[in-house]
């Protein structure tokens, strides 16, 4: 009797690029008998947390897919350390089109294969790759690994505008994302099930439903941030300090909406461009959210954060996180003030320059 080929699939969660993601590598092999699979869903959080949650999935020659999401460093020197102890797989497959984790693991790459050149590593995994920042979705790297020469369905299409960095998604395509975002459940199966039922549905179908929730969600964001902000002045990148507009709350809550509203705040009270929204995580970690149009890159901004005052950070150019281990470590290194705290603070920073640029040289 064959032994069952077994695949383990980590994708990001809750997101509807990774969940529809995970669906379409579900699809790919569900006519497939030989084949073993189980889907778990990842959120980015604790380091440690993480690194146990997936290596307590793993088994001993088992292939390993990671979607919209990758690991980090510290499971990436387990899985390839050929004395490790831990279940040795066979083979680790990324999917990722930020462009952040794209750079880290293309580093990673290069040094495993610097490190590997010209000797024989039989407990060292194989790496397959598809890594792409120009694509507006990982979806659609997958889809097209899948699915080679066969056309996208719409809703991929919809996937790439939501996500997309050069693209500015509309009215239409925000109402019909918030209808898809509501299909993300608390298990894989229940978030198959969903978009199993409503994958083929087309755009007129959906807008109905996608309109109402979309308007839910605006009322709520205008409701719960309208005087809420605060402002935080933090070292966005090297040698850059600016101030950033913060609201408390997790971004997925609030819906697609809360991205305008920040990045509106941010321009209407500072001249950066940038705001975010923070909130503590289950496992006691600080999530920080920061939006923007596009630019400044908030990729960039939220991977010098993670590197100077948190533990992680990264993403897209409109769409980034930082990470805290915990609030005190936030409150430390985020401190935020009122508008008139800061409008105070900015004014006396004015002032201080001016008189600096008058002072005569000796």
């Amino acid at each position: 009797m064959n032994t069952p080929r077994k695949i383990v699939v980590f994708y990001d969660d809750p997101c509807i690029d990774g969940s529809v993601s995970a669906k379409i590598v579900k699809d790919a092999f569900k006519d497939n008998p030989a084949v073993k699979i189980v889907f778990v869903p990842i959120s980015y959080g604790s380091p440690q947390i993480r690194t146990q949650k997936i290596l307590s999935h793993l088994s001993d020659g088992a292939e390993v897919i990671f979607l919209d999401t990758s690991p980090k460093d510290d499971t990436l020197e387990i899985l390839f350390n050929p004395e490790t102890q831990h279940p040795r797989i066979k083979k680790l497959t990324i999917f990722d089109h930020h462009p952040t984790e794209v750079a880290r693991i293309q580093d990673f790459a290069r040094a495993l294969r610097s490190k590997l050149a010209g000797s024989i590593a039989p407990n060292v995994p194989e790496l397959e790759l598809f890594l792409n920042p120009a694509k507006s979705s990982a979806a659609l790297i997958v889809w097209d690994h899948f699915n080679r020469g066969k056309p996208a369905p719409s809703l991929l299409g919809l996937v790439g505008r939501i996500e997309s960095s050069t693209e500015e998604p509309s009215r239409h395509d925000k109402e019909i994302m918030a209808y898809f975002d509501s299909l993300i459940s608390l298990t894989p199966e229940e978030t198959f099930n969903n978009l199993e039922t409503r994958f083929m549905l087309t755009e007129e179908e959906i807008l109905p439903y996608g309109r109402a929730i979309f308007l839910a969600q605006k009322n709520n964001i205008e409701k719960s941030i309208k005087t809420s902000f605060r402002y935080a002045k933090m070292e966005v990148l090297p040698g850059r300090s600016e101030w950033v507009p913060l609201v408390t709350g997790n971004v997925l809550s609030f819906g697609r909406g809360i991205d305008d509203a920040l990045v509106k705040e941010a321009q209407r009270s500072t001249t950066f461009g940038v705001a975010g929204a923070w909130f503590v995580q289950k496992d006691g970690t600080v999530k920080l959210s920061l939006r923007s149009r596009g630019a400044p890159d908030v990729g960039r901004i939220a991977k010098h954060l993670g590197i100077t005052i948190g533990f992680d950070g990264g993403g897209r150019t409109k769409a980034a996180c930082v990470y805290f281990t915990d609030l005190l470590q936030f409150a430390q290194n985020v401190k935020t003030y009122s508008k008139e705290e800061m409008m105070a603070i900015r004014s006396a920073e004015s002032v201080g320059v001016v008189k600096s640029a008058r002072t005569p040289q000796p």
